[in-house]
């Protein structure tokens, strides 16, 4: 029943998409946009009144940002798949699953929101860039010559700036 009744929504989606496939109608406009494109008789689906978001990840991404932030999204994926791998060939031992698991979130995650726009609250964003970000950072590659999985370099900082920036 409730793919039934986005069908309509995703239908006027795909028709605002095609109204300005290069670079969308702007970030957050799908609410105001799909007025002008859901269909007549969209009020017989039993939808929502107001389409707050298109229930569909990649959908939202189309009519926001066009095929320029469809492409963006898509790098995105494949940088992600292309660390995992490589990330993966020199990781010893259980980072190997780690990283396959960490993969499978960031894909089931782009899965789920197909039909729904979990992306859209922070817990779920949060946890995905989390996982994309482990999967770019060289602590799941392999283990470096001092045995340290990675290192982080910071800035000398003079003593009293710390307490000036949490004063």
């Amino acid at each position: 029943a409730k793919f039934m009744r986005r069908m309509p929504i995703w239908e006027a989606g795909w028709k605002a998409f095609l109204g300005s496939p290069l670079f969308g109608h702007g970030p957050g406009q799908f609410e105001r946009v799909m007025r002008d494109y859901r269909s007549p008789d969209y009020w017989m689906s039993g939808s929502e009144d107001v389409i707050p978001h298109a229930h569909n990840e990649l959908l939202e991404i189309a009519v926001d940002g066009g095929g320029a932030a469809l492409a963006v999204a898509g790098w995105m994926l494949i940088a992600a798949a292309r660390s995992a791998r490589s990330g993966s060939a020199a990781a010893p031992g259980w980072r190997r699953g780690l990283i396959a698991g960490i993969l499978g979130g960031v894909a089931a995650s782009f899965v789920d929101n197909l039909a729904n726009v979990s992306l859209r609250q922070a817990p779920v964003s949060l946890t995905l860039w989390l996982m994309a970000g482990l999967l770019f950072s060289p602590a799941l590659g392999a283990v470096r010559g001092g045995g340290h999985l990675f290192s982080v370099r910071l800035p000398r900082l003079h003593p009293v700036l710390p307490l000036l920036l949490w004063a």
